[in-house]
């Protein structure tokens, strides 16, 4: 008979061997890890959870099969409970979504052939889809949509989003929410606030959890082509199956993309997928100057070199005033790490 206990642990050799046994890669972010033990031998599986996403599960193989799976996971859910987490999500593979299910995690979406996204806690989701919904435009119209980082906000940005208001009745510019930029989500909100001011069909929403964040697409912040696939695909899906029927999105204006691959993965999946519920995928040229696309990219370099003058060039008036106003309070120039091109 075996006897199993779990316990908090961390990084460890003996981690990194245990799912290395296995054939899996030890995602080295993550920072809370729970071990499951066996009183002879030691280490036989491990969980863990950053941001509320439950990652790196894994059981020794000799011990598969005896319902451990919901033992391990049953520690991190009593942590969420004693720390006051409303929320944790999973990605399993479909024929292990029962054992998730049974211990109180809700399945809200489907990829095939990836994975099962599941849900466990607060309805977070439906909470979120209501807020949504709180920006519907009664009128009738047209409702189409723009998906933006702006990091910081260029005229490349302000000409994609002017360009999409004039194509559509009302636009709904989702801005992304995560804080993986150089530029936090306060301070792009209020750039892309200020430089599109003189549109009146134009709402600014938060991104939140589901769209192009930790949760849905990592791979835009790491740029970690192996897992981008299916990233892009759970992104694209949850847009698809909640975010554009709760705002009666139609139409989506995307920029063609000539630096970052991950991004130029994402348009495709949008043009391949999109049009088959009836949504519209419209592909707008990169503005460009001096014959090269204006990239977000150039503009944190010119900043971080303080070149003020040829970073004017490339931002509009709003951008440039909220920079110049702001850089004494800010740590934008000790941040090297966020000049990689094609973060937007």
């Amino acid at each position: 008979m075996f006897e199993f206990y779990t316990k908090s642990i961390r990084m460890s050799d003996a981690l990194l061997a245990l799912h290395s046994s296995t054939g899996l890669v030890t995602p080295m972010d993550v920072k809370t890890w729970f071990g499951l033990f066996s009183h002879d031998r030691g280490l036989i599986g491990a969980v863990g959870v950053e941001k509320g996403l439950i990652q790196g599960l894994v059981i020794d193989s000799a011990y598969r099969g005896k319902d451990l799976t919901a033992t391990l996971v049953e520690a991190v859910l009593r942590e969420a409970m004693l720390s006051g987490e409303s929320s944790l999500y999973v990605y399993t593979k479909p024929e292990n979504a029962r054992v998730f299910e049974s211990i109180g995690f809700r399945r809200i979406l489907e990829v095939k052939p990836y994975a099962y996204l599941l849900e466990w806690g607060e309805k977070s989701l439906s909470i979120y889809l209501e807020q949504l919904k709180g920006y519907r435009i009664l009128e009738a119209g047209e409702r189409g949509c723009v998906v933006v980082n702006c990091n910081p906000f260029t005229l490349g940005h302000q000409y994609l989003i002017q360009y999409a208001a004039s194509r559509c009745d009302h636009l709904f510019v989702l801005v992304v929410e995560e804080d993986q930029s150089l530029f936090a989500f306060a301070d792009r909100l209020e750039m892309i606030r200020l430089g599109t001011a003189h549109l009146n069909n134009v709402s600014l929403i938060p991104g939140g959890r589901y769209l192009v964040s930790a949760l849905t697409f990592p791979s835009y912040f790491t740029r970690q082509e192996a897992y981008a696939h299916a990233q892009i695909a759970v992104d694209v899906s949850l847009f698809k199956t909640y975010i554009a029927p709760s705002l009666e999105i139609t139409k989506r204006f995307i920029g063609t993309e000539p630096y970052s691959l991950v991004t130029a993965y994402y348009n495709q999946e949008m043009l391949r997928s999109l049009p088959t519920l009836g949504i519209e995928v419209e592909v707008l040229p990169r503005l460009t100057l001096n014959n090269s696309p204006i990239s977000a990219s150039r503009v944190r370099r010119l900043l971080q070199e303080d070149r003020w003058e040829e970073l004017s060039e490339y931002v509009p008036h709003s951008t440039y005033c909220f920079l110049k106003r702001n850089a004494p309070h800010r740590n934008w120039y000790e941040q090297k790490g966020y000049i990689e091109d094609g973060d937007s």
